[in-house]
C-alpha cells in the first residue's frame, strides 16, 4: 500500500538578514512558518513583494515583523478564510 503523505518541507538554518530578499517559500523554510503563520504575518502588516507571479520579502521587514511581535506590538488578524496562495 503506497501512502502518499504531503511531506514537510526541508528546513533551511540561516539567520535573516535585513539586506536580503527572500521569496516566499525560503522564507516559510528558514521560519517554520506555516499558511496560517504567514496569513497572520501580512495580516499584521508583513508587506509582500509581488513580482512575476512571484511573492518575496524584504528581510528588513521581516525583521521588523518579528521584534515588533516579541515586544507584543503585533495585531490580532482578521480571519478572511480561504486558501492561501501567498498572496
Amino acid at each position: 500500500m503506497n501512502c502518499s503523505r504531503k511531506k514537510k518541507p526541508e528546513r533551511v538554518f540561516a539567520p535573516i538578514r535585513g539586506d536580503e530578499i527572500y521569496s516566499l517559500q525560503l522564507l516559510r523554510a528558514i521560519t517554520g512558518w506555516g499558511d496560517t503563520a504567514m496569513r497572520s504575518a501580512r495580516a499584521s502588516a508583513l508587506r509582500p513583494i509581488y513580482l512575476h507571479g512571484r511573492v518575496f520579502y524584504r528581510g528588513c521587514d521581516v525583521m521588523a515583523y518579528i521584534h515588533g511581535a516579541s515586544n507584543g506590538q503585533a495585531i490580532t488578524p482578521s480571519h478572511r478564510g480561504g486558501a492561501d496562495d501567498g498572496r
